[in-house]
C-alpha cells in the first residue's frame, strides 16, 4: 500500500483521481468526465487544461452529453466557436439543453441577427433571409447540395446529412 501511495504521489494523482483514470481507460465516459472536471478544477491533480479537454473528448465519444458541452464550452472560451458548434451540438442531441442553447447562440451574431454567410453563398436561393424576423428558412426542393453554404459557415451550424 505505501509503494502504491509513493507512486501516486509521484505522478501527482489522489487514489480518486487514480482510479478514474483506470476507469477512464476501461471506457467509463462518466470516470473521464470526473477526471476531467479535477484536471479543469485541479481538484487532487495539478490543473491541467489540456489533459482536461482530452478527457472532455473521451467523455464526449462514450456519448456523454456533459462531456461534450463542457469540451465546447472549454473551446469557445479558448476563442474557437468553430471548434466548439459540433460539440455543442452533439451535447444537444444527447440531451443536455444547456448545449442547444449555447449552440443556438453561436449561430447568432453579437447583434442577435444570423450571420447569413450561407445565404450569399447560396447561388440556388435554397437558404433565404426573412428580413422581418432575421430567421433563415430552407427550401430542400431547391438545394443542390453542393456544399457552399456548408464550407462558408463559421459554426458548424450547416450540413449535408440527411435527415428522417
Amino acid at each position: 500500500m505505501k509503494l502504491l501511495l509513493a507512486v501516486l504521489c509521484a505522478a501527482g494523482l489522489s487514489i480518486g483521481a487514480f482510479a478514474n483514470e483506470a476507469a477512464c481507460i476501461q471506457g467509463d465516459s462518466e470516470a473521464c468526465l470526473e477526471q476531467a472536471i479535477a484536471y479543469d478544477r485541479g481538484d487532487g491533480v495539478e490543473r491541467d487544461a489540456a489533459k482536461a479537454d482530452a478527457l472532455y473528448k473521451r467523455s464526449c465519444d462514450g456519448k456523454n452529453a456533459v462531456g461534450c458541452h463542457n469540451l465546447a464550452v472549454s473551446l469557445e472560451d479558448a476563442g474557437s466557436a468553430t471548434k466548439a458548434a459540433p460539440f455543442y451540438k452533439k451535447g444537444c442531441v444527447l440531451g443536455n439543453a444547456t448545449s442547444c442553447a449555447n449552440l443556438a447562440q453561436l449561430y447568432q451574431t453579437a447583434n442577435g441577427d444570423s450571420c447569413a454567410l450561407c445565404v450569399k453563398a447560396c447561388t440556388k436561393e435554397a437558404i433565404v433571409k426573412d428580413e422581418t424576423t432575421h430567421h433563415l428558412r430552407y427550401s430542400d426542393e431547391l438545394c443542390t447540395s453542393c456544399g457552399e453554404c456548408v464550407s462558408v459557415c463559421p459554426t458548424g451550424a450547416i450540413d449535408l446529412a440527411a435527415y428522417p
